[in-house]
């Protein structure tokens, strides 16, 4: 299974070496096939992308930036476009020879692991949503209810769906990975390897090489999304950023480059002023602090060990110390729009 996929050796992706690497890494099958069409996406439209992408977000952190990475399988990218009409789909599909997955069916063929833009959540003018469809052994919907979704009349393919199990063992599964395209301005970007979840106990073969987001520019555009508030984002995103907040804290970063970023992103309107920051902040942190408990219960921190009264007492401290810096009278004094 796995068409299309090129980042794993075939052997790898046997079920039996899936259920041994979920079993060192961890992890239940059904993330490490995941993880294995996520990562073969994101290695495949950062390096084949027909226009500069630059990675962002959680994906981002949680790989690269992190100290104990937390489960994410969301791809953020920025282009440099004025409109999401601009980016080359045809041209991105085009470069993917060799990485899709044709099944003929009822007389009509069926071409999986392609980039499509995805209708459903195509509703903001500087966002475009994109999904790729790829085959499983296990993880997502069934072949027979993927179809019917797709318009074919399932019944009428018995016989050719018997000759596929045949030939397979089993039919297949589908699932989508799912990526954003946003559009922005040129920034600071770095170069970067980013690596799999699965590389110590199934290294692929392909490695992801990436524009990247600067840590300094991730930790303000984090920092701006929670200060949307949890009726925007939702709980769950609002406690994944609050712990990608923590681990940048971390690092040594740049005071100046965090200052700069911030100012960037105030004088493009992305991020609000300093007293609306820290009152939207000390609402945001409020309602993390009474959902601790979830910390220890969903999936996406799974791999992470923290005692959470204490992290959320840390990233608290650091997250009040910068925004009393950014507001300090004449702090964003010189602070170019564009230096970020």
């Amino acid at each position: 299974m796995f068409w299309g996929v090129k980042c794993w050796r075939k052997g790898d992706l046997r079920p039996e070496r899936i259920r041994e690497a979920g079993e060192l890494a961890g992890m239940p099958p059904g993330l490490v096939e995941r993880e294995i069409i996520f990562y073969d996406t994101l290695e495949a439209i950062c390096s084949l992308s027909p226009v500069p992408v630059v990675l962002k977000g959680g994906t981002l952190i949680s790989r690269l930036y992190s100290e104990c990475p937390r489960f994410s399988w969301d791809i953020d990218l920025s282009v440099a476009l004025r409109s999401k009409e601009e980016y080359d789909l045809d041209g991105l599909n085009r470069r993917m020879e060799g990485r899709t997955a044709r099944l003929t069916l009822g007389g009509e063929e069926l071409e999986l692991g392609r980039f499509e833009r995805e209708r459903e959540r195509d509703v903001f003018v500087n966002l475009l949503p994109l999904a790729r469809d790829m085959l499983t052994w296990s993880l997502g919907a069934s072949l027979p209810v993927y179809l019917r979704k797709r318009g074919f009349k399932v019944e009428e393919l018995r016989g050719e769906m018997l000759e596929l199990r045949n030939r397979l063992g089993q039919l297949p599964f589908v699932e989508s990975v799912r990526g954003t395209l946003s559009l922005a301005e040129v920034v600071a970007e770095r170069r970067g390897e980013v690596g799999s979840l699965l590389q110590k106990v199934m290294r692929p073969v392909r490695r992801v090489r990436a524009r990247i987001y600067p840590p300094e520019l991730c930790l303000v555009e984090k920092l701006s999304r929670i200060s949307r508030g949890v009726e925007e984002i939702g709980l769950r995103d609002l406690l994944c950023d609050f712990y990608d907040v923590g681990q940048l804290l971390r690092l040594d970063l740049s005071r100046r480059g965090l200052l700069e970023a911030y100012g960037s992103s105030y004088f493009r309107r992305e991020a609000p002023g300093p007293a609306l920051l820290q009152r939207r902040m000390r609402e945001a942190l409020s309602v993390v602090r009474r959902n601790l408990h979830l910390f220890g219960k969903r999936r996406e921190f799974a791999w992470c060990r923290y005692d959470w009264e204490e992290y959320f007492s840390a990233v608290k401290e650091g997250v009040e110390e910068l925004l009393e810096e950014w507001g300090r009278p004449g702090a964003l004094f010189g602070v170019r729009s564009g230096a970020f």
